[in-house]
């Protein structure tokens, strides 16, 4: 409610337009080839095996608390499970973070109604359960897992590392593999780079490419005569300043990721090892497979300097 009445023409576009029709009623591009109900029900089987064999295993109990009385639970945990499942079955777009509300009422079924989750078997149950946790820690990198280990985005030392200089330049971040840590950390201004052989062509309600929100490299290297275009455009969608401007760069090649770095050298860089570097930029080893491409006539700004633990405790 708030979003329409303070950004109507915003909302209408993507959430009603592109959302609801495109990917909720349309044919919108997939990730995979797979039908709908196996989709979700392999993905639910992988995030958690285990729970999902307990649901199984309380549909007997489930079944006799629901014919036994007119108690509100049965029917509740139903409507809940049964409004989801149709809501994602129907929505044309598949994405496994659609079951995550899921997740919750399965709990709640198993623990209801799994005979040996309750009286004496529960403690037994219980520690079952509690010897699990472990395991599930240990393989955090599994669907199934948790991954509580430092290490998980693979960029993360490297942005860490950069977040600590207190730099003032933009950081341009390259086939970003950092799960958008960036995008929380306290960096003077982040933008990424994507490497899109065919061009960006996604025909959309929400068009980025006319708010100037996506650019190509040729675009971004004008910016200082588009800017202004791309900032009235954002006015008339009631977003004010230029923030949003350039936030993604669409290159077709590495070579031509090779020419906007080389043509900016006051940016600093995050780069695959296989893009090449420019004289005008200091290149520092990011392991396990990147570059950082730090501006030579940049220099840290004191007032920017962040304190330290606020880069590393987003590691």
């Amino acid at each position: 409610l708030y979003q329409l009445a303070v950004h109507p023409r915003w909302f209408w576009a993507e959430y009603v337009q592109d959302e609801i029709f495109l990917f909720g009623a349309g044919a919108p591009p997939q990730t995979s080839a797979e039908g709908q109900a196996w989709f979700y029900l392999r993905r639910l089987a992988r995030i958690d095996p285990l729970l999902c064999l307990l649901g199984l295993a309380a549909l007997p109990g489930f079944v006799g608390a629901w014919r036994r009385s007119a108690a509100p639970q049965p029917r509740l945990l139903a409507a809940w499970m049964g409004v989801m499942a149709a809501a994602i079955l129907a929505f044309s777009y598949r994405n496994a973070s659609y079951l995550l509300p899921l997740i919750p009422a399965l709990a709640i079924l198993a623990g209801s109604y799994v005979p040996l989750l309750r009286g004496r078997a529960g403690v037994a149950a219980l520690a079952l359960l509690a010897a699990l946790f472990p395991l599930k820690a240990h393989y955090g990198e599994r669907p199934w897992g948790l991954p509580f280990y430092r290490g998980t985005v693979p960029t993360g030392k490297a942005l860490t590392s950069y977040c600590q200089l207190g730099r003032a330049n933009d950081l341009i971040v390259v086939s970003p593999q950092d799960e958008f840590l960036s995008a929380v950390l306290p960096l003077a201004k982040v933008r990424y780079v994507f490497v899109m052989p065919g061009g960006y062509r996604e025909q959309r309600a929400l068009d980025f490419r006319h708010l100037g929100i996506v650019v190509t490299v040729d675009e971004f290297l004008k910016l200082p005569e588009l800017g202004p275009v791309f900032a009235a455009r954002l006015r008339e969608w009631n977003q004010p300043g230029g923030a949003p401007i350039a936030t993604a760069i669409i290159a077709r090649s590495e070579a031509e990721v090779g020419e906007l770095i080389a043509r900016s050298p006051g940016l600093d860089f995050l780069v695959p090892k296989s893009i090449p570097a420019s004289p005008a930029h200091e290149v520092i080893a990011a392991p396990p497979d990147r570059l950082l491409l730090l501006a030579r006539d940049g220099s840290p700004d004191p007032s920017r300097r962040p304190d330290p633990g606020s880069c590393e405790s987003l590691r």
